[in-house]
């Protein structure tokens, strides 16, 4: 019956590019969902566009297609992303968020100079809730998304600290495994610090 179907509009399955089809409908999907116009199907140059994978593209097949779908569905037009490509980027870090909303209500571009201060490689929430452990007095978790190069326009779930009342000299913003060149983040306050805290160090 498929077969037929698809003969019927002189299409061969085995010519259909089910991945990009895929991106295609779940991009429909939110849209509806958010109560957007669906989008126009693009025509055969600009899906080719939309699905070039090197370049990110929306309709391209999402990497981490092999982890849970909940880990993977692309989710394009939900208002986290939204707020993110409003300062840039064209993709998101599609991983589990136990802060969205906050980050939807109170997300923001974090400004200052940043110093370094090497933790665990790979391991920003635990380095971060480790040192403000310490100085808990002097220093604020701020948890989001960042920026890491001009080239890498996808936007990494991340977290660091700022200095709650730095001085002329004190970069305010302190990162524990690599300089970025854009954060977006909400600054957690003491009681969603703490939450912050015993969630990444198993307190």
């Amino acid at each position: 019956m498929e077969e037929t179907a698809f003969q019927s509009l002189s299409i061969h399955v085995e010519q259909v590019h089910w991945g990009q089809l895929t991106e295609f409908f779940c991009e429909c999907y939110y849209r509806k969902r958010f109560r957007q116009a669906l989008p126009s199907v693009p025509s055969e140059a600009l899906w080719a566009q939309l699905s070039e994978t090197r370049r990110l593209g929306p309709l391209s097949v999402h990497p981490q297609q092999d982890k849970a779908i909940r880990y993977s569905v692309r989710a394009k037009l939900v208002p986290l992303e939204q707020k993110l490509f409003a300062h840039g980027g064209i993709a998101m870090d599609n991983r589990y968020e136990p802060d969205v909303a906050l980050l939807v209500q109170y997300g923001h571009i974090i400004e200052g100079t940043v110093e370094l201060v090497p933790g665990k490689s790979r391991q920003c929430h635990y380095n971060t809730a480790q040192l403000w452990n310490q100085h808990k007095d002097t220093l604020a978790i701020v948890t989001g998304y960042v920026l890491f190069s001009e080239e890498n326009r996808q936007w990494i779930q991340h977290s660091w600290l700022i200095r709650k009342h730095p001085t002329a000299e004190q970069p305010r913003i302190i990162e524990t495994t690599l300089a970025c060149i854009k954060y977006f983040g909400v600054i957690l306050n003491e009681e969603q610090a703490h939450v912050f805290a015993k969630r990444e160090l198993h307190l």
